[in-house]
């Protein structure tokens, strides 16, 4: 009855298939309706239009290849804490790719992009296993995972680029305008000999392996990527970045860009849009420092615990901005770094010294926006936040290897990626506003999460319906991971376990006393009754009136009669007394034998 109410196009009707696949509520038109002789009028049904997914109408897609459907049976207990957590900040992002994709094949994708972030570094013959046994497969179900499926999946999204432009148009739409863009890379190892992305990058002589490069646009504000980009591992930043802008045409925000995109070139790349800014690194060899005499520095300012000197000037010339901080404990940090290397190795350089010793701690960039300097700071500080998002990127969700072999494999396995790493900043958000992560690891969250186990019977299907604390359908889940789902919102606690107020440190203070007749009279009785009680303690012994001598300390001496004192016992001991025997002597040696 609810999947009926649901609204959708006018004469229609709702139809199931019997399977728990993300197309089980097809939506039919009806075309006309057929006249019985003596029998009531039937109604004549033409195509699907669409289906009812999550409770509300999803139109058909046109085009695109169908994934297999398997009619799954849940099993009795399954995984729920991660994916249910999981499941609470991807409804926009199901919504978007719902228009661009086919469902069945949306629910593939998501999946996948869970399960990478569940069970890090997965390989792709596990993910059918990890599907089955989590709540993954209820919330996104008849998804095909098997190792042929997934591959065949992964082809298809890189050669379809247009829908993955597509979905990350959607996003880009809802930057706003104030918003900050950084711009960076990373590089994954990629070996194989079958796609034309595997190169050696300029790093490669470090690690003597081939490489493909992924660019990510990351909005500083919502701390999650925008969208992503793969290019060969040979291609150049500042050559990657325009690409990166014209393929997804940027047209509003900040830029934050690397130290390898010089202003001149990114002038280029934003083709004059005067809503569309840049805020790019400098290096600390630029020619501006001495040109214009940054590191005579014009005021001061503190962020949080950071103290920094700062410059701004204006270059007509160039209509652009430079910025030069000083961070005054990043600078002790570096003089300190430097000299103690030196001392460890025995190679002081004075010139060397003098020449990095005014630069320790300095920090340059350029922009064509007029910013205050504490703006321009903050800005710097967000920036790192793209690379706290490669961080998860490498080591919680993927290895540091792309593991497919084709170019159109690689872009696909890339989008998966990037929908992986969305869903990580999202729960790591959560988890920081609900203050978990200043308690436990998020390794360590997930984990405990992941063994929350549930009946499937007794679990609604429905993330947004809360689950009590003490329901007996959990399985071996700990009261850790109970009190975690709390502050996250999963689990509605009891009235029992529910946080209590913090009460005041120390003794509560006594309430004044107010003297009236009755109490004075009170305290008079108090008084009387305690005088005639015995005094406390232990009654003192009377004194004896007649003094008694004193005994002498220590024990007495016996009085020892002298009849009964004995000789004294020689010293050593006593000599034995040797019978005298006229034995003749043995002879000397052995007895001979007689015959």
């Amino acid at each position: 009855m609810e999947i009926r109410r649901v609204k959708r196009p006018v004469n229609t009707v709702i139809t199931t298939n019997g399977t728990n696949s993300a197309k089980r509520y097809a939506v039919r038109e009806r075309i006309g309706v057929k006249y019985i002789p003596g029998g009531n009028p039937q109604p004549i049904y033409g195509k699907i239009i669409g289906h009812i997914i999550d409770f509300k109408f999803v139109p058909k897609v046109s085009g695109g290849s169908e994934i297999q459907q398997d009619n799954e049976v849940y099993p009795d207990l399954l995984s729920w804490g991660g994916a249910a957590f999981l499941r609470t900040v991807s409804d926009d992002i199901v919504a978007d790719l719902l228009e661009v994709y086919d469902p069945v094949k949306v629910y593939t994708i998501m999946a996948m992009a869970s399960l990478r972030v569940l069970k890090p570094n997965i390989s792709s013959n596990r993910f059918s296993t990890h599907y089955r046994q989590s709540y993954v497969s209820v919330y996104y179900p008849g998804a095909s995972l098997s190792k042929n499926s997934i591959s065949s999946l992964l082809s298809e999204l890189g050669q379809f680029s247009n829908l993955t432009e597509k979905f990350y148009q959607k996003r880009i739409a809802r930057v706003q305008k104030e918003h900050h863009i950084a711009i960076d890379g990373t590089l994954r190892q990629d070996t194989s000999n079958n796609n034309d992305l595997s190169h050696f990058s300029y790093k490669a002589r470090t690690k003597g392996c081939e490489e493909v490069s992924v660019l990510y646009a990351y909005d500083i504000e919502l701390g999650e990527p925008v969208c992503a980009s793969v290019f060969p591992g040979n291609i150049p930043d500042c050559k990657a970045y325009g690409e990166f802008i014209r393929t997804h045409n940027l047209q509003r925000g900040i830029i934050v860009g690397d130290k390898g995109y010089p202003s001149s070139v990114i002038s280029e790349h934003l083709g004059g849009n005067k809503e569309l800014h840049y805020f790019n690194p400098l290096k600390r060899d630029s020619a501006y420092i001495a040109e214009y005499d940054m590191l005579k520095f014009e005021n001061c300012f503190s962020v949080g615990d950071d103290y920094v000197l700062c410059k701004k000037i204006f270059i007509e010339a160039e209509n652009k901005y430079l910025f030069s901080f000083s961070n005054v404990k990043l600078s002790v940090k570096e003089y300190v770094t430097f000299v103690s290397s030196a001392s460890k190795h025995k190679n002081f350089d004075y010139e060397k010294f003098a020449q990095k010793r005014d630069v320790f701690g300095l920090i340059m960039f350029e922009t064509d926006m007029d910013l205050s300097a504490e703006s321009a700071y903050m800005v710097y500080k967000s920036r790192w936040k793209l690379e706290v998002v490669f961080g998860y990127y490498k080591a919680d969700i993927t290895e540091n290897q792309t593991n497919v072999q084709t170019d159109f494999a690689v872009m696909g396995s890339e989008f998966i990626n990037f929908i992986s790493t969305l869903l990580t900043c999202r729960i790591v958000e959560k988890a920081q506003k609900a203050g978990l992560l200043k308690q436990v690891t998020y390794g360590s969250l997930i984990d405990e999460l992941n063994m929350a186990w549930r009946q499937t019977k007794h679990t609604p299907c429905n993330v947004n319906e809360k689950i009590k604390f003490n329901d007996p359908y959990w399985i071996h889940t700990t009261k850790i991971a109970l009190n975690e789902m709390v502050l996250l919102g999963l689990v509605e606690p009891d009235e029992i376990l529910s946080p209590k107020s913090k009460s005041k440190r120390g003794r509560p203070p006594k309430k004044p006393i107010v003297e009236t007749d009755s109490r004075i009279q009170e305290q008079e009785e108090k008084s009387a009754v305690e005088q005639a009680k015995r005094p406390r303690g232990r009654p003192p012994k009377p004194k004896d009136t007649e003094t008694k001598p004193k005994l002498p300390r220590g024990r007495p001496r016996k009085i020892i009669d002298p009849q009964d004192v004995k000789p004294k016992r020689p010293r050593g001991r006593p000599k034995k007394e040797v019978p005298t025997v006229n034995e003749p002597k043995r002879p000397r040696g052995r007895p001979r034998k007689v015959n």
